[in-house]
């Protein structure tokens, strides 16, 4: 709720005397000596308080004060990014759990414009964002979002979609949540590697950092390396046999990536 300042309380009892008494020295100090003056001083002091206790206007010490009241601790966080996270906290602490409230907080953090929450029986919860949330923060976000959805259910990840925030699953290169780039099947196997002897991983524009999905095991890992047109080295060893299916999706600039909850 905005608190419009008031800054004439003397003045405008000033203004409410009868004609005949305007201009009259005596009257108008009688007034100010009365409370209009007094007025004044208790509601810039009131509302030096309540401006203590807004997120928007406060910095440094006064956010951390901000952050005990809500219980938002500032984990090294920078002022910007922790007033994401106080108002954030600031809803958690009124949520029921609802949908609605979930995603208003989720949409709190990132500052995306397109947020969304898909279900996973029994009790999961995916979140989406067209706006991504730092790695370093990612945690935190995870902690806080675990806290605002209902008891018993849990945050499994985040999708970061910065374009193409709907479409329709299987679409190459306009995939709603992806921007596939490179696709085929495994042809061997190798410790961290996507082996596929069919590939073009160059040609295609794979680079590091790009998402790997294992689609026949659902499993997923980062690029590390383009070691060739035909062979990447992964985070994760995600491809033990063959053959296995797979995508190669490009996480920035049009396709996603995947935060997995620790």
């Amino acid at each position: 709720m905005n608190v419009t300042k008031i800054t004439d309380h003397a003045q405008a009892a000033k203004d409410r005397l009868l004609f005949q008494y305007k201009g009259k020295v005596n009257i108008e100090a009688l007034l100010d000596s009365l409370g209009g003056q007094q007025i004044q001083d208790l509601e810039d002091i009131l509302f030096d308080i309540n401006s203590r206790l807004d997120i928007e206007n406060s910095e440094g010490v006064q956010l951390d004060n901000i952050g005990i009241i809500v219980g938002q601790p500032r984990s090294g966080q920078d002022d910007i990014t922790y007033r994401l996270f106080l108002r954030a906290k600031a809803g958690r602490n009124v949520s029921e759990g609802d949908i609605e409230r979930v995603l208003s907080v989720w949409k709190i953090i990132t500052g995306g414009t397109v947020v969304q929450l898909f279900e996973n029986y029994p009790a999961e919860v995916e979140l989406s964002s067209d706006v991504s949330v730092p790695d370093a923060l990612a945690s935190d976000a995870f902690a806080l979002m675990q806290d605002v959805v209902s008891a018993g259910v849990r945050v499994v990840s985040s999708i970061i979609s910065p374009e193409n925030a709907f479409g329709f699953e299987g679409s190459v290169g306009t995939l709603g949540y992806d921007t596939i780039i490179s696709t085929g099947t495994n042809t061997s196997t190798g410790a961290f590697k996507l082996i596929d002897s069919g590939a073009n991983f160059t040609g295609d524009g794979v680079a590091i950092d790009n998402e790997v999905v294992n689609t026949d095991e659902d499993l997923t890992a980062k690029v590390t390396n383009v070691d060739s047109a035909i062979q990447l080295t992964l985070d994760a060893d995600i491809f033990s046999s063959t053959p296995l299916d797979y995508d190669v999706i490009n996480g920035g600039g049009g396709g996603y990536s995947k935060v997995q909850a620790a």
